[in-house]
């Protein structure tokens, strides 16, 4: 449960990170870069978290096949923008020359979708996180 809860935070850094370096005007190269470090640094600790959400999950993903629900359909819908969403990272980091680059726009267009889902996400399980915290 302390793996769910962390992520919403992460997503919540992540999101606002990459909104803000897409619609931002930045004066100089120096204060880009700041933000992009810190959405690069949440995004590392958020695919961490991840990993390990879906590795505790594990069990519902193989069940998946059995028993595949609407409830289903936003999860199934998060997990493949998360595994897009980390592709396009990864090859920003690694490959691409800036985020002006149509990976960089993808990863974007990506990023935003996964806003909306993962909020979804969160709305439709927000009793079961609250439960716990009582």
């Amino acid at each position: 449960m302390y793996t769910d809860l962390s992520l919403i935070p992460l997503f919540v850094a992540i999101s606002f990170t990459g909104v803000v370096l897409y619609v931002a005007p930045f004066t100089t190269h120096d204060e880009w870069h700041i933000w992009a470090v810190a959405h690069v640094v949440a995004g590392m600790l958020f695919l961490i978290a991840g990993i390990i959400h879906i590795k505790q999950h594990w069990s519902w993903y193989k069940a998946l096949v059995k028993r595949f629900r609407n409830k289903s359909r936003i999860t199934i819908a998060l997990s493949f923008l998360f595994l897009f969403e980390v592709i396009t990272g990864i090859l920003l980091l690694a490959v691409v020359e800036g985020g002006g680059s149509s990976i960089g726009y993808w990863h974007y267009i990506i990023g935003l979708a996964m806003l909306f889902v993962g909020l979804w996400h969160i709305v439709r399980r927000f009793k079961i996180l609250t439960k716990w915290l009582e």
